[in-house]
């Protein structure tokens, strides 16, 4: 379990102006969706490797899982809500910033084409996949993003109490067996990316420091 970084567990609440997080959010997340894009089409027809753990192959497809992979396109823009104050919202998305830079350029720098299995849409949960799957080519894997946004919320909102950081935990151990049950990801994406949400919360507190100085309101 990834340690919630005490100077953010311990920041008094605050009141924040939810409506202009809100707007700064989807500007932050349009900017990493287009970005997203934008190396998924420039890493076309490029192979660095295929690392295929022994045995990974027979983790079974489980189409079943798509919502709770999914569920963290709904689940980062949650601390628009949750953060308690200025600080600790910003805290979080410098690390989700930092991690998705990082990523972006491990992803240029040796795509990993996962060898996706057939499907044939049946169920509401397969067709959804199916159009992900026909959005996002299986290029950018290494490493997964969906760990590492995961993983960050945890860091970033399990701080609060107990019964937080298990939920979270709990919730970011779900998302990332559903990468590899909806053939994403492979094993070693899903520890990179647990990987990359540890240095990115540790490295952030002190960006949202340099960036807010003593201000937390």
């Amino acid at each position: 379990m990834i340690a919630a970084n005490p100077v953010i567990a311990s920041t008094p609440a605050l009141p924040l102006a939810r409506g202009r997080l809100a707007l700064a959010w989807a500007a932050q997340y349009a900017l990493w969706l287009a970005g997203y894009l934008a190396v998924n089409a420039v890493t076309a027809g490029r192979a660095a490797m295929r690392p295929m753990l022994p045995l990974e192959e027979r983790i079974p497809f489980v189409p079943a899982a798509y919502p709770i992979y999914a569920s963290i396109y709904l689940e980062v823009a949650l601390p628009i809500w949750l953060a308690r104050t200025r600080r600790e919202y910003v805290t979080l998305q410098v690390a989700c910033a930092l991690g998705a830079l990082v990523a972006f350029a491990l992803f240029l720098a040796a795509p990993m084409p996962y060898p996706r299995p057939a499907l044939a849409p049946r169920t509401g949960a397969e067709a959804l996949l199916a159009f992900e799957w026909a959005l996002d080519q299986p290029r950018c894997t290494f490493p997964s993003q969906h760990v590492t946004f995961a993983w960050l919320l945890a860091c970033g909102l399990g701080g609060r109490s107990r019964s937080w950081r298990i939920g979270w935990t709990l919730n970011a151990i779900a998302i990332s067996v559903a990468t590899l049950l909806v053939k994403q990801h492979f094993v070693v994406d899903v520890l990179g990316g647990a990987a990359l949400a540890w240095a990115a919360w540790r490295v952030a507190p002190a960006i949202a420091a340099r960036l807010f100085g003593g201000d937390d309101a």
